[in-house]
């Protein structure tokens, strides 16, 4: 069974305590809904959340729940309103997926675009997403010079990350604009062995 995300609570300095923050806007009461695998990040001094989405679309002719893995669901947090407002969902399903800030853009990179019975991403690899906060939207990031790889290495911005531990890192390597070949991941393979 997925384990459902806990409602999020913020830290008061004054007060010295946790308090819970506003609810989400996402209603997961009638138990069709599954929100798991959060991931977090500041942005413009607001908190984007992202969580993996699931829901049961079982056939009326049976009683067995069939969870279907959705689009992630994103939220986000302006601690002077106190306030959550949810904002347009990524185009495909992300579990375990990190969420980072390149040039002042939020991304999704890394995770799985499935999560199995224990809550656990599985599947294939996420693609990486880029949301324009003007238009509400989320696109895809074509990986031109990233080839595929069990490193978790992704292209953002012309900037190579790897995700670890749901963590993104800069790996320091740049991509000229132009560059038409792959980024060599050859000696990074060499460094993970160790």
């Amino acid at each position: 069974m997925t384990r459902e995300s806990n409602l999020p609570q913020r830290y008061s300095v004054a007060n010295n305590n946790w308090q819970s923050g506003a609810n989400l806007s996402f209603n997961t009461s009638d138990g069709k809904d599954k929100l798991s695998n959060v991931a977090a990040v500041v942005l413009k001094s607001k908190i984007y959340v992202i969580h993996g989405y699931e829901r049961d679309e079982r056939d009326c002719r049976s009683n067995d729940a069939k969870w279907v893995d959705k689009s992630a669901v994103v939220h986000c947090f302006d601690p002077v309103k106190n306030e959550w407002e949810q904002k347009a969902s990524t185009c495909h399903p992300h579990f375990g997926s990190s969420l980072c800030v390149v040039n002042d853009r939020l991304c999704v990179a890394g995770g799985k675009i499935s999560c199995n019975s224990n809550g656990n991403p599985c599947g294939k690899c996420a693609p990486v997403e880029v949301y324009d906060e003007k238009n509400n939207t989320w696109s895809v990031v074509e990986q031109k010079h990233i080839p595929s790889n069990n490193l978790g290495a992704v292209e953002i911005e012309g900037r190579v990350y790897f995700i670890i531990n749901k963590f993104p890192i800069d790996s320091g390597i740049r991509i000229p604009p132009g560059e038409l070949y792959h980024v060599s991941l050859d000696e990074w393979k060499k460094f993970r062995r160790r």
